[in-house]
């Protein structure tokens, strides 16, 4: 798929299409990458319901996708770290922390390249519009439909499929 995980920041994970140059059909790859996300923390939230309970069924991830450039680099410090800035880099977490849970959502930036690959049924208008911090004005922000069928991928579709003694472990520690 040629996705890059950049960082976690918190509870939140960076990634990027179409570094170190650009790559037509990116808008693409990080949609099916971004459902196929979605797709693992479903099963991962059922999973979990056996074990935890059924509150963890409210555990639901966001998704926020921006396209344009970036500036990159790596830091030093305790850690070299390779990290993205600029304004596409804050536009995608704005959007992600306006949206709603269990979504994709993406600027226009990100839109414009999948209608343009003939993959704008993909999309569906906002109908809220959104104030983002730091931005001058609100914008709508389309949600994109969330696949799970093996035809929307083209890819081999990623399997997650834990046992109940593979993870039977890690849920007791989180038991009171």
């Amino acid at each position: 798929m040629k996705v890059f995980k950049v960082e976690t920041i918190g509870d939140s994970y960076v990634a990027v299409c179409g570094l170190p140059n650009h790559r037509d059909g990116h808008a693409i790859v990080m949609v099916q990458f971004a459902s196929l996300c979605l797709k693992a923390m479903l099963r991962v939230t059922r999973e979990l319901e056996v074990f935890l309970g059924p509150s963890t069924g409210d555990l639901k991830a966001r998704v926020g996708l921006h396209s344009g450039s970036v500036t990159a680099g790596v830091l030093r410090g305790e850690k070299a770290r390779f990290q993205l800035f600029g304004d596409t880099v804050n536009t995608a977490s704005r959007i992600e922390s306006s949206g709603m849970p269990g979504k994709i959502h993406a600027s226009k930036h990100t839109v414009d390249p999948l209608v343009e690959a003939g993959k704008g049924h993909w999309a569906t208008e906002r109908e809220d519009s959104v104030s983002l911090k730091g931005k001058r004005r609100s914008a709508n922000f389309l949600g994109i439909a969330t696949f799970f069928s093996k035809s929307f991928y083209n890819i081999s579709d990623v399997r997650f499929k834990p046992s109940k003694s593979s993870i039977k472990p890690y849920c007791q520690s989180f038991q009171a």
